[in-house]
């Protein structure tokens, strides 16, 4: 399990890769481009979106858009013969839901990671909850048991058998 500092410095490297992405973007079908690239493009969003589950992110939705865009990708690939731009449409479409999905992965990530932390304080809370719960019951039991057990027993009559 990596250390804080290193979580914490792959958060700000995903934060400042996902700021520059704008910048460095090229367009994923570019002039002469193939499906290919887009399938290359969806797998490593398959990748990242991975890490962020790691991280504790719920990627439920961000995993239906991907196979939203294999199945756009898809379905241009079985019309590309017959119809040529129907199926850039559908490459341009998937191209649009992964740029989508790869803007919405930091705020789930960074929903997880709360979500890890919320988790985790909790556990400890109640560790600690435990830990004086059974310190006290070690301290005061005994003391306790018998005192009851008095109380509840204290009419019965003991008689020579």
């Amino acid at each position: 399990m990596p250390s804080l500092s290193s979580r914490r410095l792959l958060a700000v490297m995903a934060a400042v890769a996902v700021l520059l992405t704008p910048f460095l973007s090229r367009p994923l079908l570019a002039d002469g481009g193939t499906p290919d690239q887009l399938y290359s493009e969806i797998s490593a969003a398959f990748g990242r979106v991975s890490v962020v589950q790691g991280e504790g992110g719920n990627v439920t939705g961000v995993v239906r858009l991907l196979n939203q865009a294999l199945a756009l990708v898809e379905e241009g690939a079985s019309v590309q013969g017959s119809d040529a731009a129907q199926a850039q449409t559908y490459y341009q479409q998937a191209e649009d839901v992964v740029r989508s999905v790869n803007a919405q992965l930091p705020s789930v990530e960074q929903q997880g990671l709360a979500s890890s932390r919320s988790q985790l304080a909790w556990l400890a809370a109640t560790m600690i909850v435990l830990a004086l719960a059974g310190a006290l019951v070690f301290r005061f039991g005994g003391r306790a048991f018998w005192a009851l057990w008095v109380r509840t027993h204290h009419d019965w009559v003991v008689r020579k058998a």
